[in-house]
């Protein structure tokens, strides 16, 4: 239970009433405190957070994140302020209000079938991507505890006491995202959430969407969508509202086709978890040729800049082929405003994609750019709009991998391992690639995470060097990045004595339907359990 002596050790009212010592708030928290005598200007606060811990007895721990306000806030209701209790109580109903929202998005990021429950293929999948033990034993361990209703499935109400048993959406995800911020660091925001909020819906990533993406993402990945120009902003709107109805429609017919292959719904999707969050965005280059211009530049550039290409050279080509998948939103736009173009390593190969190798040998890797790309399932010269995805609502860019191409992808991100792959070994014809679309600046120190090197550039490491420092990025030569790959191969997971903790001490205090806390069962789960 969460201590008020780490708030203060003694708080006094006003002179209308006798003193009460946080302690004695303390020991009423668990449950009814109406006993307890505050100032007048004050019962009501008091009375409302008496409802939130009959409500939501999970907020009573000191290891939920909202325990520093909860503390705040009884820290003025026993030092008998009333303003600073109602702006502690303000800030306190807000934070909740929010973790409620990432919540819903959690349990609908698990909810695959949409039928508002976690069936156990739904909860196996869960357990699998927080990086939990998630053996049969396992997933029928944590059902026993959660599914209070007994109907074999996680309804909402038991998941939101479940996460809040855990400690909140930040506690539950707290592995994922280790494991991304691994591939490329966070970074808090710098925007105004009022006016973050309304760029990310001009780029078509609406509420529900932001919420998703906040359970992983960095917040600098918002802000950076979120700086878009408006012609950036009505192409990613525009790929995003195709993107999400073709993903509905081609999902069914993906999940037989990965069935047909021998694979579960719970492998697939780990697949498009994989692809959604962890999967590197790269630039293939050829530093014999782009290496000077990155010593002097401070940016990535196309070729409508550059006038030069590792691909077609030909300007008009590429204004109809971005009308054909943008439609008119680049239209009017300045050069340095149309896409840049990259590719994602699905295959987690550590030479990159080699099958896009025409553009260079050495390739750089991006940071901030999952909500601001487009992709396709090849090359996009001559691609109609239908046929791209963004990262969010991919089924049907899947869908058109090759047997090959998908095995090989299926594999690498089996139980969230981040094994490492061959692009080499699915390549079947030319431009078969998966294309990235990258929309908005590549500033080379604030978007470019490392640059992974040829071997052969060893001879010039010292300019190799010097042209990463000059640019902020991490240097990793070619045969480095396997040995790195190869030995973050394992994942990152809970330990299991960890895990058979946290299973012990969510069946200890398990919650009625209607939210309060009940010691039935709080001895049922013994040392060992959910191993």
């Amino acid at each position: 239970m969460f201590s008020l002596g780490r708030v203060l050790s003694l708080c006094v009212c006003h002179e209308d009433t006798a003193e009460v010592s946080s302690e004695v708030f303390f020991q009423s928290v668990q449950g009814d405190f109406s006993a307890v005598e505050v100032s007048p200007q004050c019962t009501a606060h008091k009375e409302q957070l008496d409802e939130l811990f009959r409500s939501r007895p999970y907020l009573v721990s000191k290891e939920h994140e909202l325990a520093f306000f909860i503390d705040e806030l009884v820290a003025s209701i026993a030092s008998g302020n009333a303003d600073e209790a109602q702006n502690n109580l303000d800030i306190l109903q807000m934070k909740l209000d929010l973790e409620e929202k990432h919540i819903a998005a959690a349990f609908n990021k698990f909810d695959h079938s949409g039928d508002g429950v976690l069936a156990k293929n739904e909860v196996t999948f869960m357990l699998d991507y927080l990086g939990f033990p998630d053996t049969q034993e396992d997933v029928d361990k944590l059902m026993s505890i959660v599914d209070t209703s007994r109907d074999g499935t996680i309804q909402f109400d038991e998941f939101l006491r479940y996460v809040g048993k855990v400690g909140g959406t930040g506690k539950l995800f707290e592995i994922r995202r280790q494991q991304i911020k691994e591939r490329g660091g966070f970074k808090g925001s710098i925007s105004d959430p009022d006016n973050l909020r309304v760029a990310l819906q001009e780029c078509g990533i609406n509420p529900e969407a932001q919420a998703h993406w906040r359970l992983t993402a960095s917040e600098s990945e918002l802000d950076s969508a979120a700086q878009l120009r408006p012609c950036q902003q009505a192409a990613i709107r525009h790929i995003r509202n195709l993107a999400q109805e073709n993903h509905e429609r081609a999902l069914p017919e993906l999940q037989r086709r990965v069935q047909n292959l021998g694979h579960t719904d719970t492998e697939l999707w780990m697949v498009l978890a994989w692809i959604r969050e962890l999967a590197p965005l790269i630039v293939h280059i050829n530093l014999d040729k782009v290496g000077q211009f990155f010593m002097k530049d401070t940016h990535y550039r196309n070729q409508f800049e550059t006038k030069t290409s590792g691909g077609l050279l030909k300007t008009s080509a590429r204004e109809k082929w971005e009308r054909g998948l943008f439609g008119t939103a680049y239209d009017d736009a300045k050069p340095a405003e149309r896409p840049k173009y990259g590719v994602q390593n699905i295959w987690n190969d550590p030479r990159g994609v080699v099958g896009a190798r025409q553009y260079g040998d050495s390739y750089i890797v991006l940071k901030d750019f999952r909500l601001r790309c487009t992709l396709s399932p090849q090359d996009s010269a001559n691609l109609p709009a239908r046929k791209l995805a963004v990262l969010d609502y991919y089924a049907h860019v899947l869908l058109e991998y090759s047997d090959k191409e998908l095995k090989e992808a299926i594999r690498v991100a089996e139980k969230g391992d981040e094994k490492v792959g061959d692009s080499e070994m699915v390549v079947e014809k030319w431009g078969m690639y998966k294309e990235a679309q990258l929309h908005g600046e590549i500033d080379l120190r604030k978007h470019v995470d490392r640059l992974v090197a040829n071997e052969r550039h060893r001879k010039q490491a010292d300019w190799v060097k010097k042209l990463c420092k000059k640019n902020g990025w991490t240097l990793t030569w070619m045969d480095d990045m396997r040995t790195q790959l190869e030995d973050r191969q394992s994942g990152v997971e809970l330990d299991v004595k960890q895990w058979q903790l946290r299973c012990i001490h969510l069946a200890r205090y398990p919650y009625t339907d209607s939210g309060c806390a009940t010691t039935e069962g709080r001895d049922t789960a013994e040392a060992g359990s959910c191993k």
